[in-house]
């Protein structure tokens, strides 16, 4: 029997190549996926065109998996010790027939999303093709967003003041619509520098789009999340007082601009004081709930069964609206340590990745520098693609950071953005396997050319 060791093949210096059709179903399904086509259009919903789609390309994928062995990268156990957490609490739920349909219309489902990202995003090409897929799909909603807000069709009051709402069930809430808004921030900042003009032009309109959802859509939720993205962009920028300056010139402008009312619900952050409703107070009953809940059943009640236990106990259905009791009341003391040690886990990972691929830019540079000469079109496009996946790395781990920040205020575990950013992660570690072994050929290639023309 072969051991573990010799299953995982030597890395390559070459990306495995993605197939054209491959390439086109990655596209499509990422897009349907986002844009939930099913729902805008009667025959692809009829058809199940975006199960058809997924179904294809896992089958692919368990292709793909035979064929291409890596070495591992230290975040499976964590993975598979919270996926069966989140099993053996299918069974033992309060409310078994909730519990099952999210398992597996969300949970299994959105986890397809990773095992397609993770098998095939393996290659700074695949990568693009992933996040243009994804960003078009933020662009088309925010367009609409931007179209809706104009003529008010998307817009009605909620809590004492006009909301901006999404066009799709995924992203009808207006917390929901302004989630998916701050999650093309980090994207945009991090690709930016390095993109054509045309695609400049692409992101400052995605941009304006975003802003115009997320201001608009009165989501105090999402107000903090903003300013959980800007500290992590501030901490991860070299020309921080620039930063700064340049925040504040915008702030200065646009600040004044805002209509009152979102002045107002920003402030009700720190006041409590609301237009209308007392959604703040109804939030601090629902954490005095859960915590009462969680202290009966440390063990936990079950998959997305928290609304059955409180409404069994108090009379009252709303959910957690907070990640993290979320996660203790429905998954238990076992779910916590689990989902934790997997948050940690991916943190860690997300800054090795970082490293590296920043100690392979600056390896390149010095070689470069050494040589003296122009960088051959092989070593810049090389260089092009670290840059590329080290901004991707970026991106994501402020995505994550933006996930975190709006749990504190949303009950989203079982959403799809936990698994986009495990797929990712297994993405860029196994691409960078082979980017490893191309900068140390590269590097070594220049210096052999370099001490040949010396001679």
């Amino acid at each position: 029997m072969a051991t573990r060791s010799a299953q995982i093949q030597p890395p390559a210096s070459e990306y495995p190549p993605l197939a054209t059709g491959v390439a086109a179903l990655l596209f499509l399904y990422v897009g349907t996926f986002f844009l939930q086509a099913g729902s805008r259009v009667d025959i692809l919903g009829a058809i199940r065109f975006e199960f058809l789609v997924a179904a294809s390309l896992l089958a692919l994928a368990m292709l793909q998996m035979t064929r291409h062995k890596y070495p591992p990268s230290g975040l499976s156990g964590y993975l598979f010790f919270y996926i069966f957490v989140v099993v053996i609490q299918v069974p033992f739920s309060v409310d078994f027939d909730r519990s099952y349909e999210i398992f597996v219309n969300r949970f299994l489902k959105f986890a397809a999303m990773a095992l397609i990202i993770a098998t095939f995003c393996v290659s700074p090409r695949a990568i693009k093709i992933f996040i243009a897929a994804f960003l078009l799909s933020c662009f088309k909603m925010g367009q609409e967003g931007l179209l809706g807000n104009l003529t008010g069709s998307m817009v009605w009051e909620s809590q004492g003041i006009m909301r901006l709402h999404g066009s799709t069930g995924m992203y009808r809430h207006p917390n929901s619509y302004a989630g998916m808004a701050i999650g093309t921030l980090p994207f945009i900042y991090y690709l930016f520098p390095l993109v054509n003009k045309y695609i400049k032009v692409f992101l400052i309109v995605l941009l304006v789009f975003s802003i115009n959802i997320i201001l608009f859509s009165g989501s105090r939720t999402a107000y903090v999340g903003v300013f959980g993205l800007l500290l992590f962009m501030f901490w991860g920028n070299r020309y921080r007082m620039r930063f700064v300056l340049a925040a504040a010139v915008i702030a200065a402008i646009a600040i004044p601009k805002i209509p009152e009312q979102y002045i107002g619900r920003f402030e009700s952050i720190f006041t409590g004081e609301e237009a209308e409703g007392r959604s703040s107070e109804a939030r601090l009953q629902i954490l005095s709930d859960s915590i009462a809940i969680f202290a009966e059943n440390p063990l936990g009640v079950g998959v997305a069964a928290f609304p059955a236990a409180r409404f069994e106990k108090f009379g009252k259905r709303p959910d957690t609206h907070n990640l993290y009791m979320e996660v203790a009341t429905n998954l238990g003391i076992q779910g916590l340590i689990a989902f934790g040690l997997l948050l940690m886990k991916i943190s860690i990972l997300f800054y090795r990745q970082i490293r590296s691929f920043s100690s392979q830019l600056s390896a390149m540079s010095a070689a470069l520098a050494r040589d003296g000469k122009e960088a051959p079109p092989e070593f810049e496009k090389h260089y092009a693609d670290l840059e590329f996946m080290k901004a991707i790395c970026m991106a994501t781990s402020g995505y994550l950071l933006v996930r975190l920040v709006l749990g504190l205020f949303g009950h989203d575990l079982y959403e799809i953005y936990w698994w986009v950013i495990i797929g990712l992660l297994y993405a860029l570690h196994r691409a960078n396997v082979v980017s490893q072994v191309k900068t140390n050929e590269l590097v070594s290639n220049l210096k052999t050319k370099a001490e040949a023309t010396s001679s």
